[in-house]
């Protein structure tokens, strides 16, 4: 599985990130200079400055007056530099996101994950759960959909809410999606799959749920409404895509103790190879970390009519500060925001012709 990981992570980390992917491919190609490049070149030296300028204190390199030349003699003293860090920020990503980690499982922090496990925004109860003396019928015409407030037009196959398509997930393209896919939700099949009272409604949302499946390697879900989506992206895929990152950056920072800088691929040596896919995959943990924390404190600000703004904590206060309102706006997912369809967009290279003219319709 760790091979997979590290081959089809990065295409992961591209789909959730998308054009915000430019942090931790900026930091690796940063590296790259410093540790890939010809140590008698202009880059090498230039890149080995700059990354002296930004990552070491700046009361001492602004109290030296270096020259070209001086640059040159510190070569050796810079690539030592730049291991270290390497190694340190892939060590402090994995204990920061234990940290986030066991914060997230306690009373205080924890309503931000909480919130999501009750559905709040259901505004129909499950089909699979009435009895048999229970209305079926439902005037459709009095129902809003809770994520836009628009006249609805289909049901969440998860929660049974009804949703105009602007608040529903589309799902996304078949050959990312089914490739080393994954059931979300088990504890739901278990219990439709002991469903006796009703056998045939318990058979079909059985059906339903083993279809409701997550691609924890490119990032992808089945359809669902908006609100199912985010619980599931945020604390069930995502979240564990963070880890899956930790633990690889992690894990190439540690493989690079054990090759030397004579073993030659594509170049280059093996070791320094390894320690830019180690700070990829170490920022990239960092951003999605961020970017799941934020995108869920969006979408309970954006719909406090269902959700709870009390889960937000207090420090973050995204009525009067503005400044930290822009941040967490700028961190999260766009679609988090009251009234947008959060439906990825992709290229139609991604799609087959059944699915290019199903969207046409």
């Amino acid at each position: 599985m760790t091979v997979f990981q590290v081959a089809f992570q990065p295409f992961g980390i591209v789909n959730s990130m998308r054009w915000r992917v430019y942090i931790p491919v900026g930091c690796t190609l940063f590296l790259r200079v410093v540790l890939l490049s010809e140590k008698t070149t202009y880059m090498y030296l230039l890149g080995s400055a700059s990354f002296l300028i930004l990552y070491s204190s700046p009361v001492i390199f602004s109290s030296l007056s270096l020259s070209f030349a001086d640059f040159f003699s510190l070569h050796f003293y810079l690539s030592n530099k730049t291991v270290y860090f390497t190694t340190g920020v892939a060590g402090l990503m994995l204990l920061f996101c234990a940290f986030a980690y066991v914060l997230l499982d306690t009373d205080k922090y924890g309503k931000i994950r909480s919130s999501f496990d009750k559905r709040p925004w259901r505004n129909m109860n499950s089909l699979f759960q009435r009895t048999e003396e229970e209305e079926v019928f439902t005037n459709f015409n009095t129902i809003q959909c809770p994520f836009t407030n628009n006249p609805v037009r289909g049901t969440c196959p998860i929660c049974c809410s009804l949703t105009h398509k602007d608040g529903y997930y589309h799902g996304d393209p078949y050959v990312l999606h089914e490739f080393s896919s994954q059931i979300v939700e088990h504890e739901m099949a278990k219990e439709a799959s002991a469903m006796d009272h009703k056998p045939v409604l318990g058979r079909i949302q059985l059906d339903t749920l083993i279809a409701y499946r997550a691609n924890y390697l490119f990032a992808t879900l089945s359809p669902s409404c908006k609100g199912c989506y985010y619980k599931t992206w945020c604390w069930n895929v995502g979240y564990r895509m963070t880890w899956q990152s930790a633990i690889l950056g992690f894990n190439c920072m540690m493989c690079t103790y054990l090759f030397g800088e004579d073993i030659q691929i594509f170049y280059a040596d093996l070791r320094a190879i390894l320690f830019c896919m180690s700070m990829f995959f170490s920022v990239s943990t960092l951003y999605m970390l961020f970017a799941l924390i934020c995108t869920s404190i969006v979408f309970i600000h954006e719909h406090p009519r269902f959700m709870d703004p009390d889960a937000i904590p207090k420090f973050i206060d995204m009525k009067n500060n503005e400044h930290i309102r822009s941040w967490v706006y700028w961190f999260a997912d766009e679609g988090a925001v009251f009234g947008v369809n959060p439906t990825k967009s992709y290229w139609t290279v991604f799609y087959s012709k059944k699915e290019t003219k199903a969207m046409r319709l």
